[in-house]
């Protein structure tokens, strides 16, 4: 049988929860492959501490890119609120991030058709599984040189209130966890 080492990503309720699972998972019957959690992270040390007291647990690390680099984990799940995620993206040497929970998926770019007399931030259309959606370049939507769409760059395939469409970016980077702190602090500075 074969095992699957697991890392989790965020200490709270849903971790302890995935944590329960996997360890009940040895009463699945039949079941090919065995889990066994060996790594978890928080930027609390007070939740690392309820982890302790699972056996299998090797790692327990406040920094994220320890367990993403600890060669026993063959699979990280992430146990933050969705709302807390964001997708890194390039365009034009610029850092942007896109809230991940309105990321339905990110596609290598394709050929568009163009959209005669659309606004100049409209590139054109993609077919995604039989339906056209508007593509935006994200470079003349924040003001920076635009130019055609390159083979190497991507789309990402957003759902925004009442619609689906898609942005023309250079690169999707990573996935990115903003802690609660520091929304805090930016509403602070706002205010």
């Amino acid at each position: 049988m074969k095992t699957v080492r697991v890392g989790v990503i965020g200490g709270g309720l849903m971790g302890r929860e995935v944590a329960s699972a996997l360890g009940r998972w040895f009463a699945l019957e039949d079941y090919p492959v065995r889990l066994e959690l060996v790594a978890v992270c928080d930027l609390q040390e007070t939740l690392l501490d309820w982890f302790r007291k699972v056996p299998t647990v090797r790692q327990l690390t406040r920094e994220y890119a320890e367990l993403l680099g600890n060669p026993e984990v063959d699979v990280v799940y992430v146990a933050v609120p969705h709302d807390l995620h964001l997708l890194r993206v390039e365009v034009a040497g610029t850092a942007c991030a896109l809230p991940l929970d309105l990321v339905l998926e990110i596609h290598a770019a394709v050929q568009l058709t163009p959209l005669p007399d659309a606004p100049e931030v409209v590139v054109g259309l993609m077919n995604r599984r039989g339906r056209a959606l508007p593509v935006l370049d994200l470079r003349r939507r924040l003001g920076l040189p635009s130019r055609p769409i390159r083979s190497d760059d991507r789309l990402v395939v957003l759902s925004v209130p009442g619609r689906e469409v898609a942005l023309q970016v250079d690169a999707a980077v990573d996935v990115l966890t903003v802690p609660t702190s520091a929304l805090d602090e930016a509403a602070a500075e706002e205010a």
